[in-house]
């Protein structure tokens, strides 16, 4: 004779109707976080977890190549937090350091390990200024291409010229005689979060250089971590003048 639950099924019949329910929510599940089909998928999910991120933390690096020669241009590092407004930047360009503390409106920088001065902003927009380019260039990325190395998606995009030539210009690169040859953008994405861990971007081009065309190469390198956790920031003493 079957044992009957309360609710009439037989004891078959629940064990049953509870293995089909949990087989619905993990193929659900499946289904919204793990389904990559093509590139236009990866480069959504990752645009979608760029838009949710709250904070973070970055290094990067960034070494110019030419006449068999290598130089650093800049390396910096820091810490984000998108939703309190606040921000730690570290840069050392050409021998030359740069800190920056945000705070809301309130922006505090020195240089070379000076006095910190402080000033006003206009407004937030920087606070989320890295992520926001890396959204820009995968929302228009070209020719994208995507394999799979264990639990990190690799994807490959052509970024647009112009975006190429505003990343060199930032970082203090004349580019008015600079001729773009080749350039790409490779993404690490983990699996499981869609969060960017790795960046890295190579430029090859020409440029003139005491009247010759000269070959050149940009790689930079930026390395994401520490996806929102809370980041304990405070204003730096500052001498009133």
């Amino acid at each position: 004779m079957r044992k009957t639950t309360q609710n009439g099924l037989s004891g078959r019949s629940a064990i049953t109707l509870l293995l089909i329910i949990l087989i619905s929510v993990f193929l659900i599940y499946s289904y919204s976080q793990g389904q990559v089909r093509n590139e236009q998928d990866l480069i959504s999910k990752t645009s979608n977890a760029l838009e949710k991120t709250r904070s973070y933390r970055f290094e990067m690096y960034s070494n110019l190549s030419m006449m068999n020669e290598n130089f650093q241009i800049i390396r910096a590092e820091g810490q984000v937090d998108v939703v309190d407004h606040k921000m730690y930047q570290s840069i050392i360009l050409q021998n030359h350091s740069i800190e920056t503390v945000v705070i809301n409106d309130q922006a505090y920088y020195r240089e070379n390990n000076g006095l910190w001065q402080t000033e006003k902003l206009d407004g937030a927009e920087k606070f989320n200024e890295m992520l926001s380019e890396q959204h820009t260039i995968l929302a228009s990325a070209e020719n994208a291409t995507m394999s799979r190395e264990g639990d990190v998606w690799r994807l490959e995009v052509i970024p647009k010229p112009e975006k190429v030539l505003e990343q060199m210009g930032s970082m203090g690169i004349d580019t008015s005689g600079i001729e773009l040859k080749s350039f790409v953008t490779r993404y690490w994405i983990e699996a499981g979060t869609y969060h960017i861990s790795e960046i890295e971007s190579v430029t090859n081009a020409e440029m003139n250089f005491m009247g010759l065309n000269t070959p050149i190469e940009l790689k930079s390198t930026i390395l994401l971590s520490d996806y929102n956790y809370k980041i304990s920031l405070e204003a730096p003493v500052t001498l009133n003048l």
